[in-house]
């Protein structure tokens, strides 16, 4: 008996010991701070505001050169001149190869398969060009050029005499 009676005091003083210490360390219900009323508020006033960088390409040499390359002019030369009212734009000359006929319907126009009617992108000279694929031929391939309506006949090369 007697160790049932020692056992007891020991439980039940470790639970009073637990007891108090949460009861110590939880804050007063009055204390704690109330929510404002508009949370939305509350988290855009403590979120920083992050600046976003703003990158312009100089026009010409006096505006400004490259800091890695400063002898460079590849940054003035992808700038698109600019034409003035009442003129046309200066035409850059495309060149369009055949370079494969898949029968029945398929022609190969610079690297790139087109169907009879099929409209799409293919690049030369670093410059893409929207073409539509007007008919195929057994040896050619009439192609029209967008949105000029120019109208080429691609024909293929059969070595090079």
């Amino acid at each position: 008996m007697k160790s049932y009676c020692g056992f007891t005091f020991v439980w039940v003083g470790a639970w009073t010991t637990l007891l108090s210490l949460a009861v110590q360390s939880a804050p007063p219900a009055e204390k704690t701070p109330k929510k404002p009323a508009d949370s939305k508020q509350a988290s855009a006033s403590q979120e920083p505001v992050i600046p976003t960088s703003v990158f312009v390409l100089p026009a010409n040499p006096k505006e400004g050169k490259d800091p890695f390359f400063p002898t460079s002019m590849r940054i003035f030369a992808s700038q698109q001149p600019v034409v003035p009212k009442g003129q046309k734009a200066p035409v850059i000359e495309i060149p369009l190869t055949l370079t494969g006929i898949i029968p029945p319907k398929l022609a190969m126009v610079n690297g790139r398969t087109f169907e009879e009617g099929e409209e799409g992108e293919v690049v030369a000279n670093g410059v893409r060009k929207k073409i539509r694929c007007l008919k195929v031929k057994t040896e050619s391939a009439i192609v029209e050029l967008l949105p000029e309506g120019e109208r080429r006949e691609l024909k293929l090369r059969f070595g090079a005499n």
